[in-house]
This record gives structure tokens, sequence and C-alpha cells, in this order.
């Protein structure tokens, strides 16, 4: 199985630009693989190849989470199925 190719941009390298519209209605996608759901504004956030931004409460969050792509997301998909 092939992994996705990330694009990363967080804080001052992405200008602090805030995203405007991320996966999961902008939660972060660390917290809902953890069964929490964290809102963000989106400052810190990856962009995968098919275009898809999913954003982070920070920049640990996001780390975390690139750690394990296809476990964490699967898991954050089902939180984010379940609200």
């Amino acid at each position: 199985m092939r992994l996705a190719t990330w694009i990363v941009g967080a804080g001052l390298l992405a200008l602090s630009v805030s995203v405007s519209a991320g996966e999961f209605n902008n939660e972060c996608s660390w917290g809902l693989a953890n069964d929490k759901h964290v809102k963000t504004d989106c400052k810190v956030y990856a962009v995968r190849e098919d275009g898809k931004t999913y954003c982070f409460s920070n920049d640990k969050a996001m780390e975390a989470f690139m750690k394990d792509v296809p476990v964490n997301m699967k898991k954050a998909k089902e939180v984010f199925g379940r609200a």
C-alpha cells in the first residue's frame, strides 16, 4: 500500500494564514484520532497530494499524527463520523 504524500505547513512556515476549508470541519485530526473533538483555526495543517487539507491544534499534534497516518486517519474518520 502506498502512503499519501503530504505537504506540511504550520505557523510561520505558512505565514500564519489559516485554511478556511479543512477536512473534519476544521477539527484537529490528531484529537479525532484520540476520540476528542477539538476545533482549530487551521493555522497548523497538512495537505495531502489529493488536495485535502487536515488541521491540527498545534505542531506537536501534527507530528504525532504523522507517525502513523493510516491508523490515525482511520480513527479520525471513525470518530468524526459518530458526531
